[in-house]
């Protein structure tokens, strides 16, 4: 005989997420996350209804700092809850949105290091690794984010007060590149550090390589590597004294 179970996360004040038909007890396996690894009490819960499949998914941060996801399709059983990230990712707080027009289904969280990263899946496929879309020190880990789907141009934002206590919004139009928070005083979180040498005299660009001159006449590429405790994206090109400027021309 099926019977109706709770789906619930403990918190301060129980929040019912779902009334659903199952089997079993009360007690469903599904209050735990992947691993058998506790939820931690009051643990921000989101859950996303995604037409594909008839898919109903929901995520939530356990108590290792994992994002895990359990999910059921049309209207089945409950799956066994997996992880999407590894262990000591983040502290809880999520978000999630599914994007229509593209068949995606993207998830938020701001990192231990303060990075926002999204965590997504396209036409019901395999998840993605987490990609950071902004700096360290962005927001504080675990900060509360919000996420929603525009039509107009086809945007996809996602709110957060971020580290300066300033609303930032983080955003992409057409499923293109997503687009950082511009500067407000100070701050401008919409640039990335990419080197902090002061023995640098000069820099050029040709299309997507950037080269930089020393002042002992050494030249140096850029590799793709952006600075984090080190800077270590840089190629030396050559060890020439005597080189007193750089240029580029045609290709390169």
């Amino acid at each position: 005989m099926r019977r109706e179970n709770l789906f619930f996360c403990l918190a301060a004040l129980a929040m019912v997420l779902e009334i659903f038909g199952l089997p079993g007890t009360r007690d469903s396996d599904l209050a735990h996350a992947a691993g058998g690894a506790a939820l931690p009490p009051a643990a921000p819960v989101v859950a996303v209804y995604q037409p594909l499949d008839e898919q109903l998914e929901v995520f939530i941060v356990d108590a290792t700092g994992a994002l895990n996801v359990v999910w059921k399709d049309n209207d089945g059983a409950w799956k066994t809850p997996f992880p999407l990230t590894r262990a000591i990712f983040t502290i809880p707080s999520v978000s999630a949105i599914y994007y229509p027009t593209y068949q995606q289904l993207e998830v938020f969280v701001v990192d231990k290091n303060g990075i926002l990263n999204v965590v997504w899946k396209d036409h019901n496929g395999a998840w993605h690794a987490p990609v950071g879309l902004t700096d360290p020190g962005f927001a504080p880990a675990g900060a509360p984010l919000a996420a929603v789907y525009q039509p107009p141009n086809e945007q996809l934002e996602v709110f957060v007060v971020g580290a300066n206590g300033a609303l930032n919004v983080v955003w992409k139009d057409n499923n293109g590149v997503w687009k950082r928070p511009p500067c407000s005083g100070g701050n401008c979180p919409g640039w990335q550090m990419l080197d902090n040498n002061p023995r640098t005299v000069a820099i050029v660009a040709s299309g997507s390589d950037l080269y930089q001159l020393h002042n002992d006449g050494w030249i140096w590429q850029y590799t793709g590597a952006a600075c984090g405790g080190d800077c270590p994206g840089w190629l030396r090109l050559d060890d020439n004294g005597d080189t007193k400027s750089i240029t580029t021309g045609g290709d390169k």
